[in-house]
């Protein structure tokens, strides 16, 4: 924004120039604002430019001022109005009046093809306001999109406007909009016809009719001073599209026709109403759901003070029926209640697809039968909905990895206590249903499929399980979401995809659940899944080749948000089922993911080719594990490393061994302090019930000061010297100091001793 002032001759003048991206939704517009007055006549101009410096707007006015009257003219008669020329027949522009404070407009203005007059006459207390419209564009004065919804068309016609001083007021009108249009909606043809009348002030008389295209709205009415007032209105064809601009946000694709009538009778102040609408051919779709909804034809009755629904009828886009049956009471002006029953079987309230990327999709047919009572602004509604044959449902979760703005709250944090705790400010949510409470039962019917689709960084697991429970759904009037009960899985499956591997199906065992306790969006898993594998081994102890199944078991646990994902094995081979109980947990899991991949047995003891592929498979399967590991296990450091390797016998011969390496590093004591523990699980042959996993090395290491150069370390260290020495152990406690240097020769580099006591002031 940059302003001056400058002061000549006792004339001051101001000019203002603003590039602002705000003006009228373009960024590319510039406005000029320059005034120069003095004493009581002052010259103010308003300019708005393009970007190519094209004036959109523009003209200048000057005021006088007489007594008590303000008078404006545009003493240049004429005036830029969106790029539009227009000319005024007369300088005059308004005039107001501070004494009796009104405004007298006295405008007269026109293009080559358009009138625009608006002019007003006062005389003892009786003020006459006239506009005169004739082929006026709304874009020959307004720029696109300054009003919401930019409207379109052309304007003429004729508004009178008469007030008395006694209080007695007169409306005419006939005006006639062309090619009309605002938001997504058209009419070639508007046309507004009326009178309003009031000879005294309590009574009056009104005749109003508008026509859109082919429908329209005609309203007849008379109240008389202090008596009875009647009120006669009927409308046809009204097209429901109308109120697209309002809901587009919730629902679309509105279509269909309301006829009917309406009147309004009050006698002693007591209201009584008497309607008839007529529903045809009514369509909607739900935006969230992306289910569709018509109704063929409909009647809805209003008498007395109540609206009356009987068995109104909305059919999906399947055919099947809601029913709605009952009355809305608007006797209390204080509260709208309510008494509706509303039911249907098999109906479709939801049909959205995974293209969407919504979490939660899927085709949903319900049975219901639900009470709506109460108050409208707080209503109850109970009921029972029954998940019916048809419905399958997708619940997907997936990691997000991109990065991306995701709170809109700074917090600051001070470091002189960390034992203060930041509580950041709730999150306000928009209340859909006001202050309804909503308490429902669901039964879930055995047909019905629920799907979870479960992504992570290196897996992906889809499930499809199938059962029945009951669920309670409990919305509070405080707007809060409650689910709880457990839906019981009697049968399913499950595809595990690893990342660089086929997929794997496995068949989901019975009496797994899905329980909610109460967070909708986070349930909790109990599931086991299982696939069959196929294979052969030698046995060492007869060197008889054996063919084996393995079961390979997929067990799924805890919150969604917080999934354990956990492989193990079993055979009814009692030989390996031996040497497979006396595997760690780790092991257990590797060899659970190398037999479900490669259909290979790895056990200790068990012969198996070592190749290029092996070596491969080895490289994998320790990169997926540690993954796994890194998805599972929060807070804590774990990598894994496998080598297989040849090695000879008691008897003279060789035979393959796998080991599995590990390292564990975890920080403590507000990261002052870390421990590390490594180790090799060993696969070489042990007294049955031995364990195979070794602890080889561990460390403690612990900062002694806030700088980070003093380390204080406790270790016991196994490594290999050489053939002679073999393995050696070390144990014992140092001190380590450590040092930043910018470079290498900086490392041999002393200080002068004077030159350090002279930058210390000594």
């Amino acid at each position: 924004l940059d302003a001056s002032i400058t002061d000549s001759a006792g004339i001051m003048e101001l000019q203002v120039v603003a590039n602002n991206n705000s003006i009228y939704s373009n960024p590319a517009n510039k406005l000029l604002l320059h005034s120069r007055f003095s004493d009581w006549k002052s010259l103010t101009g308003l300019t708005i430019l393009s970007k190519r410096n094209e004036i959109i707007y523009g003209f200048e006015i000057t005021s006088e001022v007489d007594s008590n009257l303000v008078i404006l003219k545009v003493p240049s008669r004429e005036l830029i109005m969106n790029q539009e020329q227009w000319y005024l027949d007369t300088p005059a522009l308004l005039s107001v009046n501070i004494a009796n404070k009104t405004v007298l407009p006295a405008l007269k203005m026109h293009t080559d093809s358009s009138i625009l007059h608006l002019i007003a006459v006062s005389d003892d207390g009786k003020r006459q306001y006239h506009c005169e419209l004739s082929n006026v564009a709304f874009a020959s004065l307004l720029l696109n999109n300054m009003i919401p919804g930019n409207p379109v068309g052309t304007i003429s016609g004729l508004l009178d406007y008469h007030v008395n001083g006694d209080g007695a007021k007169k409306i005419n009108t006939e005006l006639q909009l062309k090619d009309a249009g605002w938001s997504d909606l058209n009419f070639g043809k508007i046309n507004l016809n009326g009178s309003f009348n009031s000879y005294n002030p309590g009574d009056y008389t009104i005749d109003m009719t508008a026509l859109l295209d082919s429908s329209g709205i005609a309203i007849r009415g008379e109240k008389k001073a202090g008596g009875s007032r009647n009120i006669h209105a009927e409308y046809w064809d009204i097209p429901i599209n109308i109120l697209q601009p309002f809901v587009r946000d919730y629902v679309s694709e509105l279509k269909g026709h309301i006829s009917g009538n309406l009147n309004i009778s009050a006698r002693e102040e007591i209201e009584t109403f008497k309607a008839n609408l007529n529903i045809d051919n009514a369509n909607l779709r739900i935006n969230t759901l992306n289910s569709k909804y018509t109704i063929p034809y409909e009647n809805v009755l209003l008498t007395g003070q109540k609206v009356f629904l009987n068995k109104f009828k909305v059919l999906d886009s399947l055919d099947n029926e809601l029913l709605v049956d009952g009355y809305i009471d608007f006797s209390n002006k204080g509260s709208v209640n309510t008494d509706l029953e509303i039911s249907s079987s098999k109906l479709q309230v939801m049909n959205r697809s995974g293209k969407e990327n919504a979490s939660f999709y899927g085709d949903i047919f319900i049975d219901s039968r639900l009470s709506f009572t109460g108050p409208l602004t707080n209503p109850v509604i109970k009921g029972e909905i029954l998940l019916s044959e048809g419905t399958e449902v997708f619940y997907r979760q997936m990691e997000d990895l991109s990065l991306s703005e995701s709170e809109k709250i700074v917090s600051f944090v001070s470091q002189s206590s960390n034992k203060e705790q930041i509580i950041e400010p709730p999150i306000e949510r928009g209340n859909t249903f006001g202050n309804s409470s909503i308490k429902t039962i669901v039964e879930i019917d055995p047909n019905t499929k629920i799907n979870f689709n479960l992504s992570k960084k290196l897996y992906s697991i889809d499930l499809m399980i199938q059962g029945g429970g009951l669920l309670n759904y409990h919305m509070l009037s405080n707007n809060q979401v409650s689910l709880s009960g457990k839906y019981e899985i009697s049968e399913g499956t499950a595809y595990l995809n690893l990342i660089g591997w086929p997929n794997k199906s496995f068949r989901l065992e019975k009496g797994g659940f899905v329980r909610w306790d109460g967070m909708v969006e986070n349930p909790d898993l109990k599931i086991e899944a299982l696939n069959r594998v196929s294979s052969s081994y030698t046995n060492p102890v007869d060197g008889k080749q054996r063919d084996v199944d393995f079961d390979v078991i997929l067990q799924l646990s805890n919150h969604i948000s917080e999934l354990d994902v956990v492989f193990t094995i079993q055979t009814t081979d009692q030989y390996l089922m031996s040497i497979i109980n006396t595997l760690s947990p780790e092991e257990h899991m590797r060899q659970a993911i190398t037999i479900l991949l490669l259909g290979n047995i790895d056990l200790p003891g068990i012969s198996t080719s070592t190749n290029y592929m092996t070596e491969q498979v080895n490289q994998l399967v320790a990169s997926q594990l540690n993954q796994l590991t890194k998805t599972t296990i929060k807070g804590i450091d774990i990598s894994f490393g496998i080598d297989s390797y040849v090695q000879s016998t008691e008897t003279g011969g060789e035979e393959a061994k796998t080991s599995l390496s590990y390292e564990v590093r975890k920080e403590l004591l507000n990261n002052r302090a870390q421990i590390e523990l490594s180790g090799r699980l060993n696969d070489v042959n042990q007294q049955p019930g031995a364990s195979d996993l070794s602890l080889n090395n561990i460390s403690f290491e612990y900062r002694l000061d806030s700088a980070a150069t003093k380390y204080l370390k406790v270790y016991n260290e196994q490594s290999y010297e050489d053939v002679f020495v073999g393995e050696v152990t070390k144990t014992g406690v140092g001190v380590t100091y450590r040092k930043r240097y910018r470079s290498i020769r900086d490392i041999w580099k002393r200080e002068d001793k004077n030159r350090k006591m002279k930058n210390q002031g000594k």
